[in-house]
């Protein structure tokens, strides 16, 4: 059976919490396929390898409805991770050999924002972003934090007081190993010119916006 790949980004940490909330809100057909994955023949099998005892009682207190099982749990930090594992064990169930890991709380774009890197995006680079941020692991939410805007910092060749000031949405370009180098901006009457520079091979890019 194919797994949707929200569903997998989300067991496999690959998306937070808080993006896969806002995707069960916007589409209510997720939580109809991570209950069909919960069939007749597990139920009625109580010697499955995904009948644990909290997948048991949880799941039988709320008749078999995951979504129900799933909200059981509350909202807060242990109710996200008992929903992630439940919807996970019914995953890896389904198609072994996925590798689940615990997603961060909040979502890549609400990191940027709160380390002060906002300029920072693009179609060509928001996948990259997004790895950083996911793979990220520290001791504290601090350290974690600290590191994620470093390593965005050395991986965007951030330059000291140097960064685009978009006036529509970041469109930073990717070079040939890594994000182009921000250079420079010049406004000519409601045109925006934004200078990059490749660091690999000195191959320059303007990217135009308009007011």
């Amino acid at each position: 059976m194919k797994i949707s790949d929200c569903l997998i980004e989300f067991v496999t940490g690959r998306i937070s919490y808080e993006e896969f909330g806002n995707l069960l809100d916007a589409d209510p057909e997720i939580w109809r396929e991570v209950q069909s994955l919960l069939t007749d023949e597990i139920i009625a099998d109580p010697q499955s390898p995904f009948w644990t005892a909290k997948n048991r009682s949880v799941l039988e207190a709320n008749s078999f409805s995951v979504r129900a099982a799933a909200l059981a749990f509350g909202y807060g930090n242990y109710g996200q991770m008992m929903t992630h594992s439940l919807i996970s064990d019914l995953v890896e169930y389904t198609c072994p050999g996925i590798q689940r890991r615990s997603p961060p709380v909040q979502s890549a774009e609400s990191v940027i924002e709160k380390i002060g890197l906002t300029y920072l995006g693009g179609r060509e680079v928001d996948s990259l972003i997004r790895s950083i941020v996911c793979d990220m692991e520290a001791n504290t939410a601090k350290e974690r934090m600290r590191l994620i805007k470093e390593t965005l910092c050395e991986t965007f060749h951030i330059l000291p007081r140097r960064k685009p000031v978009w006036i529509q949405e970041p469109e930073w370009p990717m070079g040939t190993n890594s994000p182009m180098q921000f250079i420079c901006q010049k406004q000519t009457g409601e045109l925006v010119c934004y200078t990059f520079m490749d660091v690999d091979t000195g191959e320059k890019r303007i990217i135009e916006q308009l007011y």
